[in-house]
């Protein structure tokens, strides 16, 4: 079991909020004390991470978006496509 955990700050220029931020670190906490491994998906300027796009998508049995809106178009169609 592997956990990918994506949101706006996994997408370059997608603007990611104070709270997108926030709710990644809760999260991030929570699969810590569940003992679930992850990995944080991030995009310029955020180091660090994986890029989902070149990740192996069948390495995660989970992906959790973290996010405030959630739409239907690029880039998040072509990210659950994946």
């Amino acid at each position: 079991m592997r956990a990918l955990v994506a949101g706006w700050f996994s997408f370059e220029g997608m603007g990611a909020t104070a709270g997108d931020l926030l709710v990644r670190d809760v999260v991030c906490e929570w699969l810590n004390r569940a003992g679930c491994p992850y990995d944080l998906a991030l995009a310029k300027p955020f180091p660090g991470g994986v890029d989902w796009q070149t990740a192996d998508a069948g390495a995660y049995s989970h992906v959790v978006f973290v996010c405030g809106p959630f739409g239907n178009g690029w880039p998040v169609t072509e990210f659950l496509s994946r």
